[in-house]
């Protein structure tokens, strides 16, 4: 079984590398700033269940 990241940012330039580079080793869930603001505290809270 694979382990699980998240990226943020992963509608970037930066952000969509990391998602191709890990995805292999990785289960990755990649987050655009349309689906979690990192600006928003109750947000990243909600959408990271903190």
């Amino acid at each position: 079984m694979h382990k699980r990241m998240m990226i943020t940012g992963a509608g970037g330039m930066v952000g969509r590398q990391a998602v191709h580079y890990f995805r292999e080793s990785y289960a990755v869930t990649a987050l655009t700033r349309t689906i979690v603001s990192i600006a928003d505290k109750e947000s990243v809270k909600q959408d990271f269940k903190l």
